[in-house]
């Protein structure tokens, strides 16, 4: 629902402000239990801690800012996980013999060698999603908005998805930044939708859809142009990790 349906109709706007609520309640608790999980070490909650306050700088100072472009700071993720690695290497250097003997049983009991393709098909997997990657990125920067709607928004979810690692609430802050702070559609629907999603059954990955459904419809005001940008949004997000199963 738009920002006019929704000031038209008192009810709808209680219904998507405790949505709104429930999402930003959602957000909180998984943050909690992935601190929780995974920084049990006091160097772990360090590097946690610094990637925080790294990330809250500039998302005030260079991704929220309406004068500003967030997706030109998207290099700020990778360069944190580089970082992070490079810590952890140089503080505890490297693994023990005997972690890295259990780590190769442990790959090696997997069982799961291949996933039905040569290599030579998993080098030219890995080579579509970096042409895709490379080729979207750069058409969405020279074209403008404004009549290349669908190649922004499978730019940006296609981005989204090749560049992140971990479960879905990993990639709420970069789906907020590519469809809010771009204006494509309002932060109100932002966490409703992300409260719909996680009452939903499937992955939180699903989200992409209603996304894609709300940018659509508020770009061309068309049902039709709803279901084609959430499956645009969709395929988007999901097919780099689906491509890079295989490759």
């Amino acid at each position: 629902a738009s920002q006019e349906v929704i000031a038209e109709n008192k009810w709808l706007a209680g219904l998507v402000g405790g949505f709104a609520a429930a999402g930003v309640a959602l957000v909180a608790s998984a943050s909690v239990g992935l601190w929780n999980k995974a920084c049990k070490d006091a160097d772990t909650k360090v590097l946690a801690g610094f990637c925080c306050v790294v990330l809250l700088y500039f998302s005030a100072e260079l991704i929220a800012p309406a004068d500003r472009d967030g997706r030109h700071f998207m290099w700020i993720f990778p360069a944190l996980i580089i970082a992070g690695g490079c810590f952890t290497f140089f503080y505890r250097g490297p693994l023990e013999e005997a972690a890295a003997n259990a780590a190769a049983a442990a790959q090696e009991d997997s069982s799961i060698e291949h996933f039905g393709v040569g290599r030579i098909t998993g080098v030219i997997l890995l080579a579509l999603v970096a042409i895709i990657f490379v080729t979207s990125f750069v058409l969405s920067s020279v074209l403008d908005y404004e009549g290349n709607e669908y190649l922004h928004w499978f730019s940006a979810f296609w981005r989204t998805g090749t560049v992140i690692w971990g479960g879905g609430q990993v990639v709420l802050p970069l789906l907020e930044n590519e469809v809010v702070a771009t204006g494509w559609i309002e932060s109100s629907v932002f966490f409703a939708g992300l409260a719909l999603a996680q009452a939903m059954p499937g992955p939180l990955f699903n989200f992409a859809a209603f996304l894609g459904a709300a940018a659509g419809y508020r770009a061309m005001s068309s049902v039709g142009a709803g279901i084609g940008a959430a499956a645009v949004c969709w395929l988007g997000l999901f097919g780099p990790g689906v491509i890079l199963i295989f490759g």
